[in-house]
């Protein structure tokens, strides 16, 4: 007979990978932050851009 083994995590693995994956949602939410600033900006620069060229 084969011994079947469960893999045991000790509570410091687990808090270490909450804390990991807790950071990396942090980060992504971040970074999709500042990529929605960013293309916000370029929208509005270019309607900016497009209203001056109609007017003249």
């Amino acid at each position: 007979m084969s011994k079947v083994r469960s893999i045991q995590f000790k509570k410091q693995h687990i808090i270490a990978l909450v804390a990991v994956i807790a950071a990396g949602i942090i980060v992504g939410q971040m970074v999709g932050l500042w990529a929605g600033l960013a293309a916000a900006a370029v929208v509005l620069g270019a309607n900016e851009v497009i209203e001056r060229r109609l007017r003249a």
